[in-house]
């Protein structure tokens, strides 16, 4: 037997295998890349939406005179490891039983039109059975992502 007769007898060379496995790590990175892309988007979305939620339920609860009392929604960032979203019965204070809670993602950055969203400065406080409020923006950015929502004097919620 020959050396020559061995060789069409073996399989692939070290570097057959070495050139498949680069080739398969190129479309992995490519693959997880995309993944992770996708993952902060959800987040930014999902975010969008709890600041939504909050806005809309304060707005619900003010129109049905929920309580006999106007609501708001308000970014407390009182514990910056742990910002959430509150929901309140008028006017806000941080010791009511009734508020509701929506934990906010801390990676993402909340303005708005003079702070108003803030806890601090009251929040955005819809009228009883009317649903009117302040016109206030407010901002959600995180990275290159930037989305924008806004209420109006009659209490409409634009995104």
């Amino acid at each position: 037997m020959t050396m020559n007769s061995r060789k069409q007898n073996g399989g692939f060379s070290l570097i057959e295998i070495m050139v498949v496995i680069a080739i398969i790590t190129i479309i992995l990175s490519f693959g997880l890349i995309s993944t992770f892309d996708s993952l902060k988007g959800t987040i930014f979305r999902s975010e969008r939406y709890n600041i939504l939620s909050a806005l809309e339920r304060a707005r619900s609860r003010s129109m049905t005179s929920y309580f006999g009392k106007s609501h708001g929604a308000c970014l407390d960032t009182s514990v910056p490891v742990k910002p959430k979203y509150i929901i309140f019965q008028s006017p806000y204070s941080s010791s009511n039983s009734s508020n509701e809670y929506l934990d906010e993602n801390p990676a993402v950055t909340i303005t708005s039109t003079g702070n108003v969203f803030s806890c601090t400065n009251g929040g955005v406080v819809f009228s009883q059975l009317s649903g009117k409020t302040n016109v206030v923006d407010i901002t959600i950015t995180e990275e290159s992502r930037t989305s924008n929502i806004s209420t109006n004097i009659a209490g409409r919620i634009d995104w």
